[in-house]
């Protein structure tokens, strides 16, 4: 049961990501994204507190969230819940919208404060 809630996981949050692109966005070793989307009972899929890392920062999740659906902690241990993303495909476009705009701005912010001359 774990192992498909962790598989679910991964296949909401990546949003339909081949493995290849998994791999390429995340570094993860592609055999070890096969045993996350393909468990068996013979082939666990192991989460690493390397690969979790790697996962939540290609997908900007926190590792948090991703430990807890890895079933690496318990929603006690980390003090919070473990609700499910949102499928983007349920996201309204306005909100989808807006929040690129924020992330653009942020960053065009961060690239004119890095071109300013030093005082």
């Amino acid at each position: 049961m774990a192992r498909d809630k962790w598989r679910d996981y991964v296949l909401s949050v990546t949003d339909g990501d081949a493995q290849i692109e998994i791999h390429h966005k995340s570094g993860i070793d592609q055999s070890t994204i096969s045993k996350w989307l393909n468990p068996t009972r013979e082939r666990r899929p192991a989460v690493t507190s390397e690969t979790a890392r790697r996962f939540a920062s290609a997908y900007n999740r926190s590792i948090i969230e991703v430990l807890l659906h890895a079933g690496v902690l318990s929603e006690k241990e980390a003090g919070m819940k473990a609700d499910p993303p949102p499928a983007l495909a349920d996201i309204p476009y306005d909100v989808l919208v807006a929040e690129i705009r924020r992330l653009v701005l942020e960053l065009s912010r961060r690239v004119i404060d890095q071109d300013a001359p030093s005082a």
